[in-house]
């Protein structure tokens, strides 16, 4: 009787951290994931003057592994990934605005419940390449994050 009480406390602890421990997604290098087939590859594909090359890739992991991912640049839907696929843009050199959204050609599960995606805003410069990750962290709320690789 008196263990009870414990016992359902330390339950829920559990059931409420596996809820965002499960949800996030490690990241894949783009050298190792798979390119995002070209038809799946929307726009800012060609490479010029002022221009900035940026590699999207997504992270592996559990949420929403079997449904593809819209990445938006600026409003343009530029692509649609799944797990561990990685593309590459021509995007213009200032500030550009990346929000992942569901897919808009899913269906069944993959076109039901997804929480929009953070919308993030990137500086980028025309001199230097950028490296992207498409991240899922607490609360299943996708982004787009700078990083190194």
């Amino acid at each position: 009787m008196y263990l009870a009480r414990p016992l359902a406390i330390l339950a829920l602890a559990l059931s409420t951290s596996a809820c965002t421990v499960f949800v996030r997604s490690a990241a894949v290098s783009h050298n190792q994931a798979d390119p995002v087939p070209a038809d799946r590859v929307l726009a800012y594909q060609t490479p010029s003057a002022g221009l900035t090359k940026v590699v999207i890739t997504r992270d592996e992991g559990m949420n929403a592994m079997g449904c593809y991912l819209g990445v938006k640049a600026n409003s343009t839907l530029i692509g649609r990934f799944a797990a561990e696929e990685t593309a590459t843009f021509y995007l213009p050199a200032g500030v550009v605005d990346m929000t992942v959204i569901q897919d808009p050609q899913g269906g069944g599960l993959c076109g039901k419940g997804f929480l929009p995606g953070v919308t993030t805003s990137h500086l980028l410069s025309a001199d230097k390449p950028y490296y992207m990750r498409i991240s899922t962290g607490n609360y299943r709320r996708p982004r787009v994050l700078e990083t190194n690789d």
